[in-house]
């Protein structure tokens, strides 16, 4: 006496319909998605930099100078908080004219200060 019996039954007619263009679509999503990942990635490195740059290479009284420049106020603020606020203004796409104008006047300073003859006319403090 066997209680268990199996049945097995075959079906023929199976249509398997293979889809490629809603697979196409999920690959190039994710492939979308990775390289806006890796574009924030960049983002970040480059923020990072320019942080690092200016609390290296710049004193807060140049900071300030910038700051002016730019007519942000400096009222009580630390460095970091200045060159937060710096790079906020240097990176808002509608700042583009002003910041390009600063950082070349600023290298034509800088220019005029490497000058024997120029720079004992030159006053920026």
């Amino acid at each position: 006496m066997n209680p268990l019996s199996i049945s097995i039954k075959e079906k023929k007619n199976i249509v398997v319909e293979n889809n490629y263009d809603d697979e196409i679509k999920e690959i190039n999503e994710e492939i979308e998605k990775i390289s806006l990942e890796e574009n924030d990635f960049s983002d970040y490195d480059s923020a990072y930099a320019q942080i690092l740059d200016y609390k290296t290479n710049y004193l807060k009284k140049d900071l300030i100078k910038i700051a002016e420049y730019y007519e942000i106020s400096i009222r009580k603020k630390t460095k970091d908080k200045l060159i937060e606020d710096i790079l906020s203004f240097e990176n808002n796409p509608e700042n583009c004219v002003i910041v390009e104008r600063r950082q070349t006047l600023w290298f034509y300073l800088n220019e005029l200060m490497e000058d024997n003859y120029l720079r004992k006319y030159i006053i920026f403090d």
